[in-house]
């Protein structure tokens, strides 16, 4: 990025990966990144916390730094209340790991 004010180069470009909606059956999913191996156990130790408190659970997938999630309510094969509580609760999950680290 170039800050125009005063004609350099900012050290960081910030993007927003947002969740998409897949089809068949209906859901979310979003791949989130991470810069070590121990953010990426943090946030999968945290879901899964997560899950065992409400009794939801996603799919996640490790590759190297990156986290795959997806979640949908399988009884009924789509997108339900759960599943938007389960995406925010993720989000402010992913922003906890790389705003303090380790818990």
């Amino acid at each position: 990025l170039i800050n125009e004010s005063f004609g350099t180069a900012l050290p960081v470009a910030v993007s927003e990966c947002s969740w998409e909606i897949h089809q068949s059956p209906e859901r979310f999913s979003r791949k989130f990144t991470f810069n070590t191996k121990q953010n990426v156990f943090d946030f999968v130790g945290e879901i899964l916390s997560y899950e065992k408190s409400t009794g939801h659970d996603g799919v996640l997938k490790i590759e190297g730094l990156d986290v795959t999630v997806e979640v949908y309510t399988h009884d009924v094969n789509k997108i339900t209340e759960l599943d938007q509580e389960y995406r925010k609760s993720v989000d402010n999950i992913y922003r906890d790991v790389l705003d303090f680290g380790r818990y």
